[in-house]
């Protein structure tokens, strides 16, 4: 009997990748350069998640529109900029390497589907050497974002998973969001930019309190499908 494909698909900032002061010191340059208040740091990780031009809405509520594209045509300038200085602003959490050559040596496909550019996505990968890991990439570039499940979808059809052969897992209760819209499973990670306590509501099927504990969970979700 065939084993039938199955799907892992990776939130990227607050998940893989350790960026949260990156994102925080991004936003407030951006504000400064416009000459407005910087948002607070559990404002702006509540944001995180969103596309872009959602999150600068949602971090600066009492401004207008022409604000909120000024501001956010600045974070898209001041973001790679300050990634690339590399001050140790943001990196892989603990163990994650490990727990994708763990999913890789068991044959599970994996993908991306998150809020970053393309451009962002592929400088990520390819600074970390994560390009042979992945094969579906979903960025703000391809269509809606979170929480629309516009990406988890498009990246079913590019694989050919069956969608209860699916996880979607994050740090937001965008990502859950996304994943039950789509129809898929959704495990949360709580070393992220949300409340563990937003993560279930959102609707979370488990939580990984560590990286190390994720490929049981993830056997364990991806098993009730083939049940």
């Amino acid at each position: 009997m065939t084993t039938p494909l199955r799907l892992v698909l990776w939130d990227v900032d607050g998940t893989l990748l350790n960026s949260r002061f990156l994102i925080l010191e991004t936003m407030h340059e951006a504000c400064r350069q416009e000459r407005i208040a910087c948002p607070s740091a559990s404002l702006v990780a509540r944001g995180t998640g969103l596309p872009l031009a959602d999150m600068v809405a949602f971090v600066l509520p009492d401004y207008d529109a022409a604000v909120h594209q000024r501001v956010a045509v600045a974070y898209r300038r001041i973001f790679p900029a300050l990634r690339e200085k590399g001050d140790g602003h943001d990196r892989l959490f603990p163990h994650i390497r490990f727990v994708l050559d763990d999913l890789r040596k068991q044959e599970i496909l994996m993908g991306l589907v998150t809020g970053m550019g393309r451009r962002g996505v592929l400088a990520f990968v390819e600074r970390y050497g994560l390009a042979d890991y992945f094969v579906t990439v979903g960025t703000a570039d391809d269509g809606p974002g979170k929480p629309s499940p516009f990406l988890v979808l498009q990246a079913v059809r590019q694989t050919g998973a069956e969608r209860k052969n699916t996880v979607v897992i994050g740090d937001t209760s965008f990502d859950m969001m996304m994943a039950r819209a789509a129809g898929v499973s959704a495990i949360g990670v709580a070393w992220g930019n949300h409340d563990v306590s937003g993560l279930w509501q959102a609707g979370a099927e488990a939580v990984a309190e560590e990286p190390a504990v994720l490929p049981a969970l993830i056997g364990r979700v991806l098993g009730r499908g083939q049940e």
